[in-house]
């Protein structure tokens, strides 16, 4: 599995209107490979939450896409 250490979390800008009803809470997570190359995913912050999944942790994806730590 390619590893890929979190240097970013940032929470989606829905502005004054807010999140819009039905929508769930994202961050774009910004993360780097052990090679300098850069990947920008979208996960749901309760996601994250649950996996405990923080800025300069390393993380990794299932085969289905799903985001681990390592």
């Amino acid at each position: 599995m390619k590893l890929y250490v979190v240097t970013k979390m940032l929470e989606q800008d829905f502005g004054c209107e807010g999140i819009p009803e039905g929508k769930e809470v994202e961050i774009d997570v910004f993360l780097r490979d052990e090679e300098g190359n850069t990947l920008e995913v979208t996960i749901p912050d309760a996601e994250l939450i649950r996996k405990d999944i923080n800025e300069g942790d390393w993380v990794g994806f299932t085969a289905k896409g799903e985001i681990v730590k390592e």
